[in-house]
């Protein structure tokens, strides 16, 4: 959900909650940078929310810095649990209805499975159990960058449209075992209307995966629809559901439901958080995040 690109377009909570920078233009995953209120789903794994403010509601242009932090915990099918944190810095900037921002992730992954880094650290399941063991792998993962446009607004089309991209590149070190070597590329759109302090989203997207060596990751759609609530002075809460098509043939697809908020606690200053529960093979059982906030 990137309309949590509350700040994350990835209108996804997507971005990263930890980074705090996946969310639409208006709104932006999740995410911690975004402008809008949505959550993220970077892959079939999960999703990862970041929490903005809903589109019209946030007017200065600069540069924003967040820190934060992600966890997912379940089977993906499997019989033995897999967990992955990851830990995100995330560098956003907006000028008028344009906003690019790049995030950097360091992940440590527990897991018999094969799991990869997917976008803005949501972690990418190939293969939820192999014969080789549980084993642990950590470091600083690939690079994400995104940028998203508003390319309507309410007040002229009856609705906030944001349209995003963003590419992971492969510059993670091979010695990590975290990436899959191949750069990979997501497009969305989020669609944002609101009555008052409720903002009803859907969001959009496809994923194009760039397929390891030995294996072949499916390309597909995710989306999310959801609402956001305004209930105090830039205080936002967000309820969503998410779906993902599977990424291989050895995990099904996800489906979860996030909640989410997003606190400011100083004049330049908001905390993010997130947790999801997970009702199909293809999603975490449970997920949660949290993340910090700086515009200067």
């Amino acid at each position: 959900m990137r309309c949590a690109r509350f700040g994350s377009s990835n209108g996804l909570l997507a971005i990263a909650l930890a980074t705090g920078s996946a969310l639409p233009a208006a709104a932006d995953p999740l995410s911690v940078a975004g402008e809008t209120a949505i959550a993220t789903n970077d892959t079939s794994a999960s999703p990862q929310v970041t929490l903005l403010p809903p589109p019209g509601t946030e007017h200065h242009d600069g540069v924003s810095l967040s820190v934060g932090a992600s966890y997912w915990d379940g089977k993906f099918g499997a019989e033995t649990t897999s967990s992955i944190v990851a830990v995100l810095a995330n560098v956003r900037y907006r000028h008028g209805d344009l906003r690019i921002d790049a995030t950097l992730p360091w992940m440590h992954i527990t897991s018999d499975g094969t799991v990869y880094q997917g976008i803005d650290g949501v972690p990418l399941i190939a293969a939820p159990s192999t014969s080789n063991g549980v084993r642990e792998r950590d470091g600083v993962g690939d690079l994400s960058v995104g940028a998203s446009w508003l390319a309507l607004h309410q007040e002229s089309a009856g609705v906030d449209l944001d349209v995003g991209v963003r590419i992971k590149l492969p510059t993670s070190a091979g010695s990590t075992m975290l990436s899959t070597g191949k750069t990979d590329e997501t497009v969305s759109i989020d669609v944002l209307r609101s009555y008052g302090r409720i903002s009803p989203f859907v969001e959009m997207g496809y994923h194009v995966f760039g397929n390891p060596t030995g294996g072949v990751l499916r390309n597909g759609v995710f989306g999310s629809v959801g609402v956001t609530m305004l209930v105090g002075t830039g205080t936002f809460l967000l309820l969503s559901y998410d779906y993902a098509e599977r990424t291989s043939r050895f995990i099904g697809s996800a489906n979860a439901l996030v909640a989410g908020a997003s606190v400011p606690v100083a004049p330049r200053l908001s905390v993010n958080a997130y947790a999801s529960a997970g009702f199909s093979s293809g999603a975490p059982g449970f997920s949660a995040g949290t993340s910090l906030k700086f515009s200067l």
